[in-house]
């Protein structure tokens, strides 16, 4: 894929995305496939890549050094459907204050797919580990993410699972002032992305996409990523 955006090559870079891919750059816009093609970036220099292997599914996590601005952190995850790997979510982010605002608004969120029953288990796996951080339940939590959970911070710094527990124990209780504004789920074998619009009481918004990976019958999160919506890129609802 590397080699077709430095190439230029829109036609094989295509390949590589699932058609109900959400791709968010670190200003909070959102393209959907036939966008992300358009829209095909140059290549990057890539400072680091680790790949975390969920089976027919699984999570990378890149840090991108982009010329004359902060470095970048990413999270991808990819599914495998035969012999051919495809990207199904894509999502960036960078420190406060190093973002240039988006000029142009987002594509719209793909709809759910997958069963029902699949979706629903994604959903309360979501919710439980939601309540699980806001009650600081570390021990709760750990046991809804896998050994390898990564997210991303809104600075842009890589968290594991160990780090994130001791900080949810320290914490305690808090109160969680995000609300979903749209939501979209989608089941991609043994791997599911949620991809959410949510806002907080200052009415600010963001993109959160949460990988989460089947283990047996049981879903459980993988990673995280929580990206601010600027300029443009930001919903016209009130």
């Amino acid at each position: 894929m590397s080699a077709a955006t430095a190439r230029g090559d829109r036609l094989a870079f295509s390949r590589f995305l699932s058609d109900d891919i959400t791709s968010i750059d670190s200003a909070g816009k959102l393209r959907n496939k036939t966008t992300a093609v358009e829209e095909m970036p140059p290549g990057n220099s890539q400072v680091s890549a680790e790949i975390v292997d969920y089976g027919d599914g699984a999570v990378v996590a890149i840090g991108y050094g982009l010329a004359g601005e902060s470095p970048a952190r990413i999270l991808q995850a990819w599914s495998r459907k035969e012999d051919q790997w495809q990207m199904v979510a894509f999502q960036g982010v960078r420190a406060v204050g190093n973002v240039t605002p988006a000029t142009q608004r987002s594509s719209a969120l793909p709809p759910s797919s997958g069963s029902e029953y699949d979706r629903a288990a994604v959903q309360r796996t979501l919710e439980d580990v939601r309540r699980a951080a806001n009650t600081g339940e570390a021990k709760t939590w750990g046991v809804l993410v896998t050994d390898q959970f990564l997210a991303t911070s809104l600075t842009g710094i890589f968290q594991r699972k160990a780090e994130l527990m001791r900080d949810l124990g320290m914490a305690g209780r808090r109160d969680d002032p995000l609300s979903i504004a749209e939501m979209s789920v989608r089941i991609h074998g043994t791997l599911a992305v949620a991809t959410m619009r949510i806002r907080d009481r200052a009415n600010a918004e963001f993109w959160r996409t949460a990988i989460l990976a089947k283990d047996s019958d049981r879903w459980r999160q993988a990673a995280e990523i929580t990206t601010p919506i600027t300029g443009t890129a930001r919903s016209q609802q009130r």
